[in-house]
């Protein structure tokens, strides 16, 4: 198996967890711990930055291509 790509960049070291997104997607009954904060869908904020990051991409949508078979 590939090493996850945050190790190779950061060399291993990965932040701490501050926010748990989209727990609405889990399965009825998932109980999740209180340490952080268990959203159940994106924050605005995250959707800002997402936003603004599209904004400095010019609005573009990038063509992507997969050399291999996607195993969905």
């Amino acid at each position: 198996m590939a090493e996850p790509l945050w190790r190779a960049v950061a060399g291993g070291a990965h932040p701490p967890v501050q926010l748990r997104t989209m727990v609405g997607d889990l399965p009825e009954g998932t109980e999740l711990p209180d340490d952080v904060p268990n959203r159940k869908g994106h924050s605005a904020g995250f959707m800002g930055r997402l936003f603004l990051a599209w904004a400095a991409m010019g609005f573009r949508n990038p063509k992507l291509t997969v050399n291999e078979g996607l195993d969905v």
